[in-house]
């Protein structure tokens, strides 16, 4: 957990060593400390944007959503937080590609639909790849026809390779359809949301919506159902965020 915050704090060093998400102890330590907070903006910047977003999650019976980044599962739970809190959905089954560099986080979400019961029908697959490296995606195309993208703390750890990125924008923006929608947030620092705009620039997505806003979990989001956790490791979940947050729509 300590690692994990002071690498966060170097995301800005284009010489800090990239954070490797491969070991079981800091995948537990990224879930215990972020993903719960995560999920949760996630689903409060879906609600924001719902003008933009329903017709993709709500209004279809099979949206296909994939997350970019998204191993750690914040994405994943975020919208199906928001899609299940709305008992007029058409939605009959959510397909989620996990698109991540670490393989291993399939261990922690493969069977997130057998925890659903009947509640909705849940379909997720991690897609091991490196938005560095080309060779990882060139033949994993599915993810390309997402309805909806979403992305959450991804962009500011990729956003010091700049150009290095280029192929994978370059990528979306020949094989997306057009009008998908693109959620990203992040942290709210002028160097992350430069990146980000210039990423989606280059994929092909016009602005619909950003801003800058705190957030904090809602009260529904329990601390207490880590009670066994906060008393072995004394260090609480991130609670907490000044975050940025655009919607972006494919053309």
């Amino acid at each position: 957990m300590d690692t994990l915050s002071a690498n966060y704090r170097r995301l800005e060093d284009a010489t800090a060593t990239p954070i490797n998400y491969a070991p079981a102890a800091t995948r537990f330590a990224y879930v215990y400390s972020y993903v719960a907070a995560h999920a949760d903006y996630v689903r409060q910047v879906l609600e924001m944007a719902d003008e933009h977003i329903d017709d993709l999650l709500l209004r279809q019976q099979y949206p296909l959503v994939s997350c970019i980044g998204g191993g750690p599962g914040s994405e994943m739970l975020g919208t199906l937080q928001y899609v299940l809190n709305h008992h007029n959905r058409q939605t009959q089954s959510l397909m989620f590609y996990l698109c991540d560099k670490e393989g291993a986080w399939a261990d922690a979400w493969s069977e997130i639909g057998r925890h659903l019961g009947t509640l909705i029908n849940v379909t997720s697959t991690v897609q091991p790849i490196d938005v560095l490296l080309p060779h990882t995606y060139r033949d994993q195309r599915k993810f390309l026809k997402a309805d909806l993208f979403v992305s959450s703390y991804f962009f500011s750890e990729v956003a010091r390779f700049g150009a290095q990125t280029d192929a994978f924008w370059d990528d979306i923006g020949q094989n997306a359809k057009a009008g998908a929608k693109f959620v990203v947030l992040d942290n709210d620092s002028p160097g992350f949301v430069a990146f980000i705009r210039a990423a989606m620039q280059r994929a092909g997505f016009r602005k619909l919506e950003e801003k800058g806003v705190s957030m904090w979990p809602r009260s529904s989001e329990q601390m207490s159902d880590l009670k066994e956790y906060l008393d072995r490791f004394g260090r609480s979940p991130r609670l907490k965020a000044k975050l940025w947050y655009g919607v972006f729509e494919k053309v």
